[in-house]
């Protein structure tokens, strides 16, 4: 067997035995050469390997065996070895957060910002970045990498931000990895993608999602709506990065709402709160009485859609029309999601989860009585756990995934 080989073989190994340490968190030598058929021998010096850098620590002694040998040594893997910075950049707010090496937030910070420009944006993102390398996780652990969620249409491999409707006056091509590199203080990669490629990794590896492998997640704003899509357990990105716009499929040419993206009739232009709120103006008039109207619940954020939705529960006729205009409009969408991709599973994120159960029946109803009514689509539909910290999580999680699948983690 030539040199080559023989390295290739050595990082299998410890690739292996990191994964069931990861996976387990304690383990010993015995319980490892048993699990992977590796010689103990091996298996130690892939430990001391580990430990080394920090990733793997002695636990302590183990119980004895029944014919009374020796106390095994124990060791555990420690996700504090280091940790990611993780940068959502939202509508009209940056989220940002450090997560340690099993993608678990640490600290975060969630904040407005309004309509800035790009360069005030990538200013304010490097002051977080230059801040949090003062945080005690950063200083103990070591930042491996930083990782940025953008909302519009990105080119990951080449660090752009192609375009943005939500900021149409940064204009296109921003070579937002560099620009970023250039202002922060540390030379770690920097990994980027659209926002709802990265819900979709949250999902997959700590969501509703776990064990999927072709799934989609649709996760609507007030203004937006947008999907990630897995396919085969991979991101699907699509020729030229669209893969996921499906907030902009036309689904009424000709009476529907006008669109942020300048065309008309789009899904997100149909199910967004402006046009939303303007039904609820629009029926007052026939309806004053409705529940809609109440005053309670008016203090909470998107409170018109918790008020839809609790009146539709108690059968206010405004409200059941408002909202099976609603319903009616995601399920079309939806449907053409499910006709070009047949995913195992969707899953909706954002605003319109306050609907709950209820939403969901009715949506699930309507879905399937629009294509194939007489066929058994098994798609299952299903409402995220997430709220706003999906973003920074599903970061958290791609840039947990880019180091250990990186060969230089298991290189001497």
């Amino acid at each position: 067997m030539n040199s080559g080989n023989r390295v290739s073989v050595k990082q299998h190994n410890r690739k292996v035995i990191l994964d069931l340490f990861r996976k387990s968190e304690i383990l010993s030598v015995s319980e490892l050469a048993e699990e992977t058929r590796i010689s103990k021998p091996t298996v130690q010096k892939v430990i001391d390997f580990f430990e080394e850098k920090g990733i793997l620590i002695f636990e302590g002694k183990g119980i004895s065996s029944s014919d009374g040998g020796k106390r095994p040594n124990l060791y555990r893997y420690t996700p504090d070895f280091g940790c990611m910075i993780s940068l959502h950049v939202g509508p009209d707010f940056i989220y940002a957060a450090i997560a340690n090496m099993k993608a678990d937030i640490i600290h975060s910070h969630h904040f407005d910002i309004g309509k800035m420009n790009i360069a005030k944006v990538l200013d304010e993102l490097a002051k977080i970045v230059n801040d949090f390398q003062k945080h005690e996780a950063v200083v103990n652990g070591g930042l491996v990498s930083i990782v940025v969620a953008l909302p519009g249409i990105v080119d990951p491999k080449k660090g752009i931000l192609v375009f943005t409707p939500h900021y149409a006056d940064w204009g296109n091509n921003i070579r937002f990895a560099e620009e970023l590199h250039n202002r922060i203080t540390i030379d770690v990669p920097v990994y980027m993608d659209c926002t709802n490629r990265f819900q979709a990794v949250a999902e997959k590896f700590k969501g509703v999602a776990v064990g999927y492998e072709n799934f989609i997640i649709l996760d609507a704003m007030g203004e937006g709506v947008g999907s990630g899509v897995i396919v085969n357990g991979t991101i699907w990105h699509g020729s030229q990065n669209f893969s996921g716009e499906v907030g902009h499929m036309i689904l009424d040419p000709h009476n529907g709402a006008k669109c942020i993206c300048g065309g008309k009739g789009c899904f997100e232009a149909m199910v967004s709160l402006k046009r939303i709120k303007r039904l609820v103006d629009e029926g007052e008039q026939r309806f004053p009485d409705s529940m809609i109207f109440s005053v309670q619940n008016q203090d909470q954020e998107y409170d018109v859609l918790s008020r839809i939705f609790s009146a539709a529960e108690s059968g206010d006729e405004l409200a059941l029309e408002i909202f099976n205009d609603i319903c009616q409009w995601f399920a079309v969408g939806i449907n053409n999601i499910i006709m070009v991709n047949d995913p195992e599973l969707v899953v909706l994120q954002g605003i319109f989860n306050v609907g709950g159960e209820f939403f969901l029946n009715y949506l699930r109803e309507k879905i399937n009585s629009i294509s194939f009514p007489n066929i058994n689509r098994k798609v299952q539909i299903t409402l995220s756990g997430f709220g706003l910290e999906r973003g920074v999580l599903g970061g958290a999680c791609y840039g947990k995934m880019m180091f250990f699948n990186d060969p230089a983690v298991y290189n001497d």
